[in-house]
């Protein structure tokens, strides 16, 4: 486990130079929280956390693209199926294990942004 913490780590200060022209530092962060996250959940191999990393860098840099050219339900609708592929690309490369892991935490933040949203 403490060699893919390591590896996590030099991954992101090595993508955070690659990719500092293309996307903004809260993406950056965005996209380095999540990986660690699904890294310490699912205990991604050191190619699935590239894989990983590669998704959310691309489903980022589409999220930034439909906050600047989509307004109201058009903009939510893609953002849905941005979202939604992400998570179909993640599917794609997680075991019969993590796949079952991966489910339960989906279910875990659909409770917790219920919950967050009934509380505002």
């Amino acid at each position: 486990m403490k060699k893919q913490i390591l590896f996590v780590v030099a991954m992101m200060l090595m993508g955070l130079g690659l990719t500092a022209q293309a996307q903004t530092p809260e993406l950056d962060k965005w996209i380095d929280g999540r990986v660690k996250y699904y890294t310490e959940h699912l205990d991604l191999t050191s190619e699935q956390i590239e894989q990983v990393r590669g998704f959310f860098v691309e489903s980022g840099k589409r999220g930034a693209e439909i906050k600047e050219t989509l307004k109201g339900e058009e903009a939510t609708k893609a953002s849905w199926q941005n979202q939604n592929e992400r998570k179909r690309k993640m599917r794609s490369i997680l075991t019969n294990e993590q796949k079952q892991k991966f489910k339960e935490l989906e279910q875990r933040e659909k409770e917790e942004y219920r919950k967050k949203k009934t509380n505002n």
